[in-house]
């Protein structure tokens, strides 16, 4: 993987090095100048683009003449010299001369047929210059004069424009002065084009040379903050100055964006600042090395080159301009042989296979290729961009990968430790949830002493899978732990969404803390169940056995603490709170319902919660003296069922009101009607058996202490559409104590089979709409995908063996033929039920 890896990057890198020198193919060949004259009669711009004003200038050495003197015939022409170029050892008489003085260079130009508005964009003239064109001055750069005394040196590459002429040439008169450099001349090709075009190239190079300023700066910035961040590695602080550096350079260098956007600072002070940046870049950038390959890169030929380079320094800051600048050729002779010893030394590194040294080589290439490229220009060997400032970056890009190699492996150790004590952090905060350390104000586990304490209001919620039990012992071990983990999962992911936090897992019920609201606990309640109904359909699509679930939820004063011994101890929330939420949550089972919530919780609700609320009953909890109100919450149900609970709610409390009352009849009328609403709604039918019981007895109704921790009432489930039977089944299982639900369809059967597991279900064969048969089917299947058993008993007019074979065939235990009375439905109930008592 590494040498592919290794192979893509040469690739790219060898890509980017090509692209500094080659040239784009031209399609038609751009015309230079011959003998002082251009020919641009039958150059296109528009089609062909911009083309550099190349090749041979007349020249006229010490001589500074106008457009007119050549009319008169005045100057003497030296010869032509070739630009971009030097005029150093040009060749007068025999003699060559040196690249100092001053002259006149003259160039015409025919321009296109087209007739077009063009535009100059000059480079880089050394030192001082005054550009005329058709006798007019365009352009200047400091003052041009003499001699040194007269001469003022100044860059200024900018865009000229030309003027439109209908007929003849242009007339380009260059006058030039240098006494500073010993290369005078014509550094970087003019380039000659429309104006958008000229306009456009001199925006293109600005911007390129911000991009390098700023990328350069940001990366030396950021290696700077690295080193301050670990002073023990020297390698980022050397970058970072090298890049910092480099940076400042770009900006004295190409555009000479200083030199053009400030005149008025001292022309020699930017040279000079051009030469430090050169001659300290070198040292800098050979201490970075060194500082990575201290065993391949000798310390004592790094003091040699810091050496030198400072005696350079120390040159040009105190000897003149055109002293340096005739030092400069050694300087760069000097970094061809460093740069020979730093591939030497690098060469070393990947024998020996250090770590990383493949980046770092690749990057060493893209530099070494750029600084060659930029010795050439500026000995005037070569002309073309500079390309230092590209080559870095792309060192960066290198660089950026093997320094943070280095920072990693810098750290492991401590990362290793670091990691190691997070994740012991994490696996404690799995047993000892992190907001019981901030409810105890302690900020870690380490902190927590045995006997801390702390007491407020919180809300606790209980909550429970109903019959798991009996269900796990159908599972293995490994089905027990997959399903409970899932079921988990999304159940605790719930409760911390909503501000809550699980402090016990008991079997397969949670024990969770809402420390904030008692809104957020009815909330997590709501999107539990809704998260439990869509998880059933999709297991009831599966042919697997869905689950239903009990929750409490109550609000009051919470002690929270530490308990055990020194060896072992525990975090646990107790009092009476805990207390109550427990009983709620076992009230669940005796009404058939998801979700309980105390009247305390219910009062903190706003509005828009307690409207899926309804109150359930009014009744003494075990181990508590006053009653205690409590309430459904049946937000969590399908929505369908949610519109028909709220489409009740004023029959419902009517009838509650009603009950309470002690008007039996009528309470029991009204919530008949709830129910034929929502057939399966399992606390209408428990008020009406209550209201059943009430009226038979012909006594008041007594309020009873609910007992959780006894067993719930068996539950039988009538489906018969004949309510003369429907009576006769009413009376007789009001003897036997049981709670019953009397059903007219199939469709209401399989809707409250799914609501509560009934102990015993009649069904009469000639329903309407789904038949008998049909229900028992179904409800057969349900039974079968969630692991359950209810025997089931038809009840029939029609004796035929057909039909007895029918029923028995389709999953019924017994069919008794019509009609029955009271005693035989007895005797069905006590021997499927077991009781042998029942009440006369």
């Amino acid at each position: 993987m590494k040498k592919r890896i290794f192979n893509y990057l040469s690739l790219i890198s060898l890509c980017i090095l090509l692209s500094f020198s080659c040239q784009k193919e031209e399609v038609k060949k751009k015309p230079t100048a011959h003998k002082g004259f251009l020919d641009l009669k039958d150059w296109d711009f528009a089609k062909h683009g911009i083309i550099p004003i190349n090749g041979e200038w007349e020249f006229y050495f010490g001589q500074f003449l106008l457009p007119d003197e050549f009319t008169s015939g005045k100057g003497d022409l030296s010869g032509y010299v070739n630009i971009p170029g030097t005029w150093k050892k040009f060749s007068i008489d025999g003699k060559p001369i040196m690249g100092t003085g001053f002259a006149t260079l003259r160039l015409n130009i025919q321009p296109p047929l087209q007739n077009q508005a063009l535009a100059i964009k000059t480079g880089t003239i050394g030192v001082s210059f005054r550009l005329i064109c058709n006798g007019q001055e365009i352009l200047r750069g400091g003052k041009p004069g003499k001699t040194e005394a007269e001469t003022i040196p100044g860059f200024n590459p900018s865009v000229v424009y030309l003027p439109k002429i209908q007929d003849g040439n242009y007339e380009l008169v260059l006058q030039i002065a240098n006494f500073s450099d010993p290369h005078g001349g014509v550094w970087d090709s003019f380039l000659i084009g429309e104006k958008n075009q000229i306009q456009n190239e001199k925006k293109l190079q600005f911007f390129m040379d911000i991009f390098l300023y700023s990328t350069l700066m940001i990366m030396g910035v950021y290696h700077l903050t690295l080193f301050l961040m670990r002073k023990k590695d020297r390698s980022p602080l050397y970058f970072g100055l090298f890049c910092i550096l480099i940076s400042f350079r770009s900006l004295l260098t190409s555009e000479r964006i200083l030199h053009v956007d400030f005149p008025k600072l001292d022309w020699n002070l930017l040279f000079t600042l051009e030469y430090l940046t050169y001659y300290l870049g070198l040292p800098l950038f050979m201490s970075f090395v060194q500082s990575l390959y201290q065993n391949e890169f000798s310390n004592k030929v790094l003091r040699f080159v810091q050496g030198v380079s400072f005696l350079f320094i120390l040159i040009v800051l105190f000897a003149p301009v055109k002293i340096f600048t005739n030092l400069n050729f050694y300087y760069q002779i000097f970094t061809v042989f460093s740069i020979l010893y730093l591939l030497y030394a690098t060469t070393t590194a990947i024998i020996r296979k250090r770590e990383d040294i493949i980046f770092f080589f690749l990057g060493i290439l893209c530099m070494i290729a750029a600084v060659v490229n930029d010795i050439l220009i500026a000995t005037q060997l070569y002309h073309g961009l500079y390309m230092f400032g590209y080559g870095l970056v792309l060192f960066i890009l290198f660089q950026s990968i093997l320094i943070a190699a280095r920072f990693s492996r810098a750290f492991s150790k401590s990362e290793e430790l670091t990691q190691n004590l997070l994740v012991t952090n994490d696996s404690i905060s799995r047993f000892v949830p992190t907001e019981f350390l901030d409810l105890l104000e302690k900020k870690n586990i380490i902190d927590v002493v045995l006997g801390d304490q702390f007491q407020r209001e919180m809300t606790v919620f209980f909550s429970d899978i109903r019959g798991f039990t009996s269900l796990s012992e159908k599972l293995s071990s490994k089905e027990t732990f997959y399903f409970l983990n899932t079921y988990f999962r999304e159940t605790i992911s719930i409760i911390n969404k909503n501000r809550g936090f699980v402090d016990k897992i008991i079997g397969d019920g949670i024990m969770a803390i809402f420390p904030i609201s008692s809104s957020d606990a009815v909330q997590a309640s709501t999107d539990i169940c809704k998260s439990i109904y869509r998880w059933n359909l999709e297991r009831e699509k599966e042919g697997k056995f869905t689950i239903k679930i009990g929750i409490g939820i109550h609000t009051g004063m919470v002690s929270i603490g530490t308990v055990g011994t020194s060896e072992r101890m525990d975090t646990t929330a107790i009092g009476d709170t805990v207390n109550i939420a427990s009983r709620l949550e076992g009230l669940t089972k005796k009404y058939y319902v998801s979700v309980i919530a105390s009247h305390t919780v219910y009062e903190k609700l706003d509005a828009s919660q307690k409207k899926y609320l309804r109150e359930i009953d009014y009744a003494k909890v075990r181990g508590r003296t006053n009653s205690l109100t409590f309430y459904e919450n049946f937000y969590g149900y399908s929505a369908d069922t949610v519109d028909k609970m709220l489409s009740i709610e004023t029959d419902y409390m009517e009838a509650l009101k009603l009950f309470r009352s002690k008007k039996f009849t009528e309470a029991k009328n009204l919530f008949s009607k709830c129910q034929k609403v929502v057939p399966y709604d399992p606390v209408s039918v428990i008020y009406i058996n209550r209201c059943s019981a009430a009226i038979y007895k012909q006594d008041n109704y007594k309020e009873e202490e609910i007992e959780t921790e006894q067993r719930k009432p068996f539950f039988v489930m009538v489906v018969e559409d004949n309510p003369a039977i429907k009576k006769l089944f009413e009376v007789a299982l009001r003897k036997y104590d049981c709670d019953a639900a009397m059903l007219s369809s199939g469709e209401e059967a399989l809707l409250m089979y799914k609501t509560i597991f009934p102990d015993l279900v009649f069904v009469d064969i000639n329903l309407p709409g789904m038949n008998g048969i049909r229900t028992i089917q179904a409800l057969k299947k349900i039974m079968t995908d969630n692991k359950t058993e209810c025997p089931i008993i038809v009840v029939t007019a029609d004796d035929s063996s057909e039909s007895r074979h029918e029923a028995l065939a389709a999953g019924a235990k017994e069919l008794h033929v019509k009609p029955l009375d009271t005693t035989k439905i007895l005797e069905i109930v006590s021997r499927f039920l077991r009781k042998e008592n029942p009440k006369s």
